[in-house]
């Protein structure tokens, strides 16, 4: 069994130590709750996939705690398992996460997650951050690996596209606090560029570029900055400034089949959420 050796603790982050004789090109960090194990990221020939587990060094990582859900941070177990071209070499032992001596702060976000929950029901949105996906795979049924290219201009397996979800979507919950139109004058005209401010409390990585799309407006967005607020080192809220994306814009052309898998979330979650209200408040 893997050892798990911590070298530096704080509110934030951890850094651990792997110990281990064995050879591994993929290290996944895994919660474990309620008979239950959900991998929240790992790293592939050191490349992380959700910038929560982070190479350093020669079986050096470090785990970004305000990367992680709110809710999966204390309470839970947590372990390492390496594999070598997929198959399974070793798991960890069981350890936590805690950041000893913070759950005062942790206290406080809490608190201000709960505050902004009701809030969200009177007046929030549900988004979804659409990111690349890292294991997208060429299409079985159209894709030729000999020719290196796609054999069919019609498939209703990939779309066309070539690969099978080329893109993902990751569901948050966002508050639309402030709405705008800027006005620029170039040398075709006056140009207009809506912008939208939203907040939320999920911890997601909303690089600049990323793509999102408001699940209730139905509106794509493209992320300009975001800001993330902290209390003693501990992640909170996070202020995202997004400029509207036109629907013709070809980067909203390519995403058109998930925005079907998206609707058909929001009316099941919307359906989920009446039933609720209806049956036990």
């Amino acid at each position: 069994m893997i050892s798990v050796e911590f070298e530096l603790v704080t509110a934030a982050n951890l850094e651990v130590n792997i110990i281990t004789d064995k050879d591994y090109d993929k290290i996944s960090l895994y919660m474990s709750s309620n008979d239950s194990n959900i991998e929240l990221d790992y790293c592939l020939n050191n490349v992380s996939k959700n910038n929560i587990l982070i190479h350093k060094g020669d079986n050096k990582y470090e785990i970004d705690v305000n990367m992680i859900q709110f809710d999966f941070i204390y309470y839970k177990d947590f372990y390492f398992e390496i594999k070598k071209d997929d198959e399974l070499v070793d798991t960890s032992e069981v350890f936590k996460i805690e950041p000893k001596g913070r759950k005062d702060l942790y206290g406080i976000v809490n608190k201000l997650k709960i505050s902004f929950e009701k809030l969200w029901l009177i007046s929030g949105t549900e988004c979804a951050l659409i990111v690349e996906n890292p294991v997208a795979q060429k299409c079985s049924k159209c894709w030729d690996e000999e020719l290196g290219q796609r054999i069919s201009s019609e498939c209703t397996e990939c779309d066309g596209t070539g690969e099978t979800t080329e893109y993902i979507p990751i569901y948050f919950k966002g508050r639309k606090v402030k709405n705008n139109t800027q006005q620029v004058v170039t040398d075709k005209g006056i140009r207009i560029y809506n912008i939208a401010v939203y907040t939320t409390f999920d911890r997601l990585n909303f690089i600049l570029g990323s793509i999102i799309f408001d699940i209730t407006t139905r509106e794509f967005f493209e992320v300009k900055n975001a800001l993330a607020a902290s209390i003693g080192g501990v992640r909170t809220s996070t202020r995202i400034t997004a400029q509207q994306i036109p629907s013709n814009d070809a980067r909203v052309t390519k995403l058109l089949k998930i925005v079907k898998w998206l609707f058909v979330y929001f009316k099941q979650n919307i359906i989920t959420f009446f039933l609720f209200n209806y049956y036990f408040v």
